[in-house]
């Protein structure tokens, strides 16, 4: 589902309970996508998606889609990450988990990345034009232009090749 949220009229959670989903978690440490719910009942995995597009797709791309490859039985499951050279400087500064849009390509056999500017999760235009996330841990960092940082491909990236 979408629509989850932390205002007066976020009723995901009340209706998955009310149809006897037991509920495994109500949040995550994830930015964007903290407010992400996951049960499940005897037959079915419920999530809850974030309401907002890009937290929604994030909480897909990092949670749901391996969650359903897995069931499907793939063997390797995960997103695809990876280490690639960033071209412009980049900071963070956050309490969780960062998953911020990129543009990731290859270049003479190696792989690149370049942050998005992005004026937070309601940026869809800024995720649109993205192929990629930059992976940060919380609190604060600090990587200059040239060192490596960790990415996660969305499927967009295979389009771009």
């Amino acid at each position: 589902s979408g629509g989850v949220s932390m205002g007066d009229y976020d009723f995901v959670e009340e209706v998955m309970l009310k149809h006897g989903v037991k509920i495994f978690y109500d949040k995550v440490n994830i930015k964007p996508g903290k407010p992400t719910v996951f049960g499940r009942t005897s037959e079915a995995l419920v999530f809850g998606l974030p309401g907002n597009p890009v937290s929604a797709s994030t909480i897909f791309e990092i949670i749901v889609r391996p969650a359903l490859r897995k069931m499907m039985g793939f063997s390797n499951y995960h997103s695809v990450k990876m280490e690639a050279t960033l071209e412009k400087d980049y900071a963070t500064n956050t309490k969780r988990e960062n998953y911020h849009p990129a543009w990731t390509f290859m270049k003479d056999n190696s792989f690149y990345t370049s942050p998005i500017q992005s004026r937070g999760s309601a940026d869809v235009v800024a995720f649109a034009n993205s192929n990629s996330y930059l992976i940060t841990t919380k609190g604060k960092q600090e990587f200059n232009s040239g060192e490596t940082i960790e990415v996660i491909l969305r499927p967009e990236f295979w389009k771009t090749m």
